[in-house]
């Protein structure tokens, strides 16, 4: 009998030092910050993440974390702060991502102190206070750098503050681009006859749905597009002048800016049809090339930035574009030179 009782001595002990929670290691908080654009829907996003060890959990019972997402001006354009008992919590806030612009995510990081000391001891004399038991006030305010990650340390000895139990860590900061535009990608590509009633004079009409792209053929978010001919462009059929969509238009004397959705699509089809009457199969008009710009901030007209030239030449029989009066497929991609490449 005591020599199993010894046995199962050796056993617990042997389990204890096995232990990760008993290791008498140095107290941490991992902290991060991350952010990502998300190209499909146009959505940054931004997250912030404090977690304790197990010592650091035992006298400090809540974290929290406080995140601001900014634009690249530094303007506020969500934010999320919380705090949870326990030694994890977690915050995330969104933004809608524009062309070309950057976005930071600041998070800051904290842990509450949880025992409130009576007289205690403490350097050279008695005093009442929370039991900043690691000594993470040490840590306040000195890694306010450009971390994405980062981990404090509770070194100790043992400080009693006498005011809160709030000990603000520090602050982990990253930053992700919206991708610049570069070209425009097709999405679909839609050929039909109209009918020879109701308004219609059996012309054909094509639907083109545009998507700006960065050179990685990914979307860039929010991107305001407008439209430029090479002059003077009428229409044989009608006599009309067709008018180029505008990079923005007024109203109530504020300025609103042609914006594609969030994922770069255009908000609308390009619709291309020479109208009615039509006199013959040929009459129509040529747009060589219809060039497609990207109409940068801040006053979204003077700086028009070329992504797509594209000949359309529209007749009452058939509308040709990039030199095709057949759809093209999907994805295929239009560059300011004139180049076409299909995928």
């Amino acid at each position: 009998m005591k020599i199993c009782a010894i046995i199962v001595g050796l056993l617990i002990a042997a389990c204890c030092l096995l232990n990760p929670q008993q290791i008498n290691a140095t107290p941490n908080t991992y902290t991060y910050s991350t952010i990502d654009f998300d190209d499909s829907t146009g959505t940054v996003l931004a997250t912030g993440h404090t977690q304790a060890d197990y010592q650091t959990g035992a006298y400090y019972q809540t974290t929290g974390a406080g995140l601001s997402l900014k634009d690249s001006n530094g303007n506020q354009v969500a934010s999320q702060q919380k705090q949870a008992y326990g030694v994890t919590v977690d915050v995330s806030a969104q933004t809608d991502g524009y062309a070309d612009e950057q976005y930071e995510v600041d998070t800051g990081h904290y842990i509450l102190a949880t025992y409130y000391l009576y007289n205690y001891y403490y350097q050279g004399q008695y005093r009442n206070g929370y039991d900043d038991q690691y000594n993470y006030t040490a840590v306040e305010g000195q890694n306010w750098g450009t971390y994405d990650s980062y981990t404090f340390y509770g070194n100790g000895p043992i400080v009693v503050s006498q005011y809160t139990n709030d000990i603000i860590l520090g602050q982990s900061k990253k930053t992700v681009k919206v991708g610049t535009p570069d070209h425009l990608k097709l999405v679909s590509d839609n050929i039909v006859t109209l009918p020879n009633s109701g308004g219609s004079c059996g012309q054909v009409q094509r639907s083109i749905r545009w998507r700006v792209v960065d050179q990685a053929g990914r979307g860039t978010g929010k991107t305001a597009v407008g439209e430029s001919f090479p002059g003077q462009v009428v229409n044989q059929c009608t006599g009309n002048e067709p008018s180029p969509t505008p990079c923005s238009y007024f109203v109530g004397g504020q300025v609103h800016p042609n914006y594609t959705d969030g994922s770069g699509k255009f908000s609308a089809d390009d619709l291309l049809s020479i109208g009615c009457p039509a006199p013959d199969n040929t009459c129509g008009f040529t747009i060589d090339p219809d060039t497609w710009v990207w109409c940068k901030a801040p006053d979204f007209t003077s700086n028009r930035v070329p992504l797509a030239a594209i000949v359309y030449d529209i007749r009452k029989s058939g509308v040709s574009v990039g030199g095709r009066a057949t759809q093209w497929n999907s994805n295929t991609e239009f560059f300011a030179d004139g180049t076409i490449r299909t995928p």
